[in-house]
């Protein structure tokens, strides 16, 4: 038998043995296991970033709520729904108050309602825009504090994300009335925090 002839058995015994395919040896095969490889890191990467992130928000807030502990109480969202609801049966529709704030708005104001609805404000005596009056109310006060609910839920279903970051709600409210007497809100990210105090709040018929 030639040796051209004995090669060619060599080379059909290969091509039997791993039924068509090429072997583990080849090249190509170990390429792509690498990149499998490859990706697998990159995926447990990803993961264990999201689940540090959320551990560390959650440690954040455990900072801040221990820091905050003495003063006003963290605020749920049964707080705020039952506070809404009691003024709801309970407020009133004509009132004036007196508001400190450290908020969007800092100072003092002062805010007259008539029929639910805002009919002069003044900042530390000087009367203000109109279009910012109705943010003053109860109603409109119970309004900024919805929006920080919200925008903790959506934080809640994209953890990790980068909008829209947590808010940490400390709030007061009326056991009467339900009105929120004292807020604050502290982002969890950069620590910028904002409150309001209702000083008085008097009932004109």
């Amino acid at each position: 038998m030639s040796a051209n002839h004995s090669r060619g058995d060599d080379d059909a015994e290969g091509v039997r043995a791993t039924n068509g395919h090429p072997s583990a040896n080849d090249p190509p095969r170990a390429g792509l296991a690498a990149h499998q490889k490859s990706r697998s890191r990159l995926r447990n990467l990803v993961l264990g970033i999201a689940i540090g992130s959320v551990i560390g928000l959650i440690g954040t807030i455990g900072v801040i709520a221990y820091l905050a502990r003495g003063q006003l109480p963290i605020m749920s969202a049964t707080d705020f729904e039952a506070a809404v609801s009691r003024w709801n049966e309970r407020g009133l529709k004509n009132y004036e108050m007196e508001l400190e704030g450290n908020f969007d708005i800092k100072g003092k104001l002062h805010v007259a309602v008539r029929n639910g609805e805002v009919t002069s404000m003044s900042l530390d005596g000087q009367p203000s825009p109109a279009r910012i009056w109705e943010y003053w109310s109860v109603n409109g006060l119970f309004g900024i504090i919805r929006r920080d609910l919200d925008r903790n839920e959506a934080a809640a279903k994209n953890p990790g994300g980068p909008l829209p970051q947590p808010v940490l709600q400390q709030a007061e409210f009326d056991p009467e009335l339900g009105f929120p007497r004292r807020y604050q809100r502290s982002e969890i990210s950069s620590g910028q925090s904002g409150d309001w105090r209702i000083v008085s709040l008097r009932h004109f018929d």
